[in-house]
Order: C-alpha cells, then structure tokens, then sequence
C-alpha cells in the first residue's frame, strides 16, 4: 500500500528532474550560442578597427552606382620556333548598374554596340574591408577578336595589322583574387576602390596576395592558318610555299590555370579634404597548369601540359571624390599573366578603366545621432 501511494511522488519528482535537464541543456546551448556570437562580434570589431585620424568610417548601409567601363585585352602566343602570333579584341565599351552594401558590391555591364545580343558578358562582385579585399571575375568574349601582329618566319620581319578580322575566336576568364592589408589601421583599400570609407590623410601599407585565375582560349586553328597565310601571302606573295604554323600553337582549345601569391605596395595620397589619389603595384609567383587538345603526329594531348612557375604582375591607380553622401571617380585594374614552356609560351594582359558616379544612402544607427561630419 506505501509503495503504490509512493507512486505519484516518484512521477513528479521524475517530471521535475526532466524539466531542469531540459532547462540546463537550454542554458548551454544559449550559452554557447552567446560564445558564438560575441567570438563573432569581436573578428567584426577587429575588421573594423581603424585609425579613425587617417580614416573616416563609412556611415551608410547602402550604395547604388553607375559606371563606364573601358576592356581592354591583348594575347600573344609563341612557338619554339620563333612564330609569334598577338591579338586582341575591339575595345569594348560597357555601362551598368552596381549594388553595394557596406562592403559588398555586385553589378552587372551591357555591351553598348550589342546592347540586344552582345558577344562579350561581364560579372563582378568586390567584397572590400579594411583588412581585407576579395575580387571575384568572371569575362567571356567571342566575335570580335583581331589579328594585331604575325611573325612566322625568322628571316622576315613581324608584320602588322589593324583590322584582321579572326572568326571563331572565344575568351573566358575566371578568378578570384585575395588581399591583405598590415596597415589597414591607417590606410584604406576600401576608400580607393570601392568608394565605402574615405582616406582622411596620407599613408600607405605593404600588401600580400593570395589568387586564382582560369582562362580557356578556343581558336579554329583551320581558320588560323588560313587567314595567316592569305593575309601573309598578300603583303610577301614570294613566302607561300614557306610558311606553315608550327604544331604548337594549332590548336583549338587551351586551357590555363595559375596559383598566385603575390606581394606588393599601395599608397594613398590625399592632396585635399575628400579627394584621394591611389596606387599598388603587386608581383606574384605563379604555379600554373595548361592543357591543349593539339592534332597532329609530333604531339599529343599529354606533350602539351605544362605545370611549372612563371611571374605575374597587377598594378591598381585610382582618383577618387567622395564626401561621405556621394561619390566620383576614375579607375584602373591591369593584369599581366605570362605561360612559359620550352616549346610554348603565351602570355595576355587583361586591362580596364572605369568611370563611375553613386549614392550612398540609409545611415547606419551609430552615426544618426552625431553631426554629419566628423572631420
């Protein structure tokens, strides 16, 4: 009878022990969710923490732009033997919209020519903090590529053109490029190329980078060969018989990838209030990887893969107006990527300027309540 009145009593004491299990397991998982976030707060406090005498803070959420932009390529691609073969699509001249949040912006450009079926397609998203920036680019052209410069024979002098067409010709590029800022306590990246902070006095900061880029070349090399030798013949009608393109660099497609580390300088000058002038200049280590689907006897797909280590080079320069609620400016990115094997070697320089004006809008809460400057 004791027993089957003591029954009850266990059931809520038991009831009891599993309501404070569960409010324990609770406080751990809030506690470790409150972990987590202040270990989250404190990168973001890192991030953001600058020298706020050399670099005024941005004070908005939002960002809307416009911007221009000028392409411009070149690719030169030598065989053993000497041939040499550069070209180069039309300039391109693109405009488009841009989106930026605090750090973050994307945008998307539209052919003017070929606003309707445009044969090049660009996308970018830059990702800029005071310690870090990450550019992210994806290119791809096709139809509008140009024979600039020929050498084929080693007795005859290099022959150039302007206007040879070559058809079934296409480009990709696609790359992601990392960099680190030591001084980004008094020197802003974001202040020069992504219009989010501004660069209240003059300094600069050594800067490290880590990249990756692929590029795909596709050419129809029976269609190279032919508008070579027509276009050759027409200027040295005497050399037909002796001119034929080497193995090498008859192929149809060449796929190339690098892994680059690289090093350099930035530098912000600020001759007046709201006004920045900027430039790096970085060098890289390269470790690359091509591969061609070359036809012919002498080579085969597994001759033409190249894996060693070749130098690039990238230098940025920009001017920049920015005074907290709108900004204006003027800039340009180069890129030089060189690919180096005894039989082979092709290198490209890929290249842009950009003209852009925006708006920066919604001001983040810390700043609502203090004076619109805080010069």
């Amino acid at each position: 009878m004791l027993a089957f009145l003591a029954l009850p009593v266990m059931a809520e004491q038991a009831d009891s022990v599993c309501v404070v299990s569960q409010e324990e397991e609770l406080a751990k998982k809030t506690n470790i969710l409150q972990k987590l976030g202040n270990v989250v707060s404190g990168v973001f406090d890192y991030i953001n923490d600058v020298d706020t005498t050399y670099i005024r803070p941005q004070e908005y959420n939002w960002a809307a732009m416009a911007e221009v932009n000028s392409y411009i390529e070149s690719y030169k691609l030598k065989s053993e033997s000497g041939q040499e073969i550069v070209f180069s699509p039309e300039n391109r001249t693109k405009i488009g919209p841009y989106a930026g949040w605090r750090w973050a912006f994307l945008g998307y450009t539209f052919d003017i020519k070929n606003f309707s079926s445009p044969s090049a397609k660009d996308w970018s998203f830059c990702f800029y903090t005071p310690i870090c920036s990450i550019d992210l680019i994806w290119r791809k052209s096709s139809d509008n590529y140009k024979i600039r410069k020929v050498s084929l024979l080693k007795d005859v002098d290099a022959l150039t053109f302007e206007n040879l067409s070559l058809k079934g010709m296409e480009t990709a590029v696609r790359g992601v490029d990392v960099q680190y800022v030591f001084n980004h306590r008094k020197f802003s990246y974001p202040a020069a190329f992504a219009q989010s902070s501004c660069q209240k006095k003059s300094a600069g900061s050594p800067i490290l980078g880590l990249g990756y880029v692929y590029h795909r070349l596709k050419i129809d090399h029976n269609e190279l060969s032919t508008t070579l030798v027509d276009a050759v013949v027409k200027k040295l009608p005497l050399i037909k018989d002796y001119i034929e393109l080497d193995t090498t660099i008859r192929f149809n497609k060449l796929d190339l990838g690098a892994l680059t580390v690289s090093g350099g300088y930035a530098y912000n000058y600020v001759p007046m209030k709201n006004l920045l002038l900027s430039g790096s200049v970085t060098a890289g280590i390269s470790f690359k990887k091509a591969f061609s689907d070359i036809e012919s006897e002498s080579f085969s797909y597994r001759d033409f893969k190249i894996n060693n280590v070749n130098f690039d080079g990238c230098g940025r320069f920009a001017i920049v107006y920015n005074n907290m609620r709108w900004f204006a400016g003027c800039s340009t990115i180069w890129h030089y990527y060189s690919y180096t094997r005894d039989q082979f070697h092709t290198s490209n320089a890929l290249g842009s300027i950009s003209l852009y004006a925006g708006l920066n809008f919604h001001r983040r809460k810390e700043f609502r309540s203090k004076s619109k400057s805080i010069w």
